[in-house]
């Protein structure tokens, strides 16, 4: 018996997310798992987390240092931040 929420993996109902749940989980997910190993993060003075803003990128740049070295790169972070203006 699925959740509610397993039935959306189902490829036979109305509204699936299969496809997507596949993607994000094969190589989609597997390309951010090979960013810290392809790119030199503490040499960059900027990441950007370009593509839906929903912190993906971040997560991965993060998952493999302990609590407090992720806040104070977060921190950092934060503090350097600017508010960006985007014109229509």
């Amino acid at each position: 018996m699925l959740t509610e929420t397993g039935t959306l993996l189902r490829s036979d109902v109305e509204g699936t997310m299969a496809a997507l749940a596949l993607r994000y989980g094969g190589p989609f997910y597997r390309s951010f798992a090979e960013l810290t190993r392809v790119v030199d993060l503490p040499a960059a003075r900027v990441v950007v987390d370009v593509a839906a803003g929903n912190g993906a990128l971040l997560s991965r740049v993060l998952h493999d240092w302990d609590d407090e070295r992720c806040h104070t790169i977060l921190t950092t972070t934060t503090a350097r931040c600017r508010p960006v203006r985007v014109s229509s």
